[in-house]
């Protein structure tokens, strides 16, 4: 399956070929039709031939950690 990917950066094992995706957004690469129907799925990318639709991109429990927990002090 040919995708774009559609994240600034996506980074993703395909298990079943033991392969390490690094992309970035706009990047067009051939996968296998099972990683890609995830990503696509996922919305993370989307396909190039329009046979599998993009899914809504969710972000769902997503953890924001701060560089540091110190705060300016006050003079």
């Amino acid at each position: 399956m040919r995708v774009k990917i559609l994240e600034d950066r996506l980074s993703d094992m395909d298990p079943e070929a033991g392969h390490l995706y690094v992309q970035h957004k706009d990047d067009t690469l051939t996968v296998p039709d099972t990683l890609g129907t995830k990503w696509v799925g996922h919305g993370w990318a989307e396909d190039v031939d329009g046979v599998v639709p993009t899914g809504s991109r969710i972000v769902v429990g997503a953890t924001v950690r701060p560089d540091s927990v110190d705060s300016p002090q006050e003079a």
